[in-house]
């Protein structure tokens, strides 16, 4: 079985800065002025970052939904990003899993027709 795509230490070392700026916000109660630099950066990380590991559209969508409500005054002070942070990353993992399972079966498919092909012969070779 693969890893996911966004492991748990990964998940820990960019839900801090996330995290930390959603509570930096929260406690200056200023949407955008001084952090908005520091916005940026995080928007820029956190897509860059999802693209490099090949995360699916729509999980990149997620987390690009939220980069973006952020950065309207006012409602920045909500925990928007970090959820969609974690919404982003389990759509990820679970997107990880299904291909998993597909390549599961697609190998238990070739097993099956292998098991029939030596079943096949074994019935011709008791014939001859």
């Amino acid at each position: 079985m693969k890893d996911k795509k966004i492991g748990l230490p990964e998940l820990v070392l960019l839900t801090i800065p996330i995290a930390g700026l959603e509570l930096l916000e929260a406690i200056t109660m200023d949407g955008s002025s001084l952090i908005f630099p520091a916005e940026l950066s995080i928007v820029a990380v956190t897509q860059i970052y999802l693209n490099m590991k090949g995360v699916h559209v729509s999980a990149q969508k997620k987390q690009a939904v939220g980069n973006v409500l952020e950065l309207i005054p006012g409602i920045g002070i909500l925990p928007i990003r970090t959820i969609s942070w974690f919404m982003a990353v389990r759509g990820a993992n679970k997107e990880a899993e299904k291909e998993d399972q597909e390549e599961q079966e697609k190998k238990s498919k070739v097993v099956q027709m292998n098991d029939r092909a030596k079943n096949a012969l074994d019935g011709l070779r008791r014939a001859a």
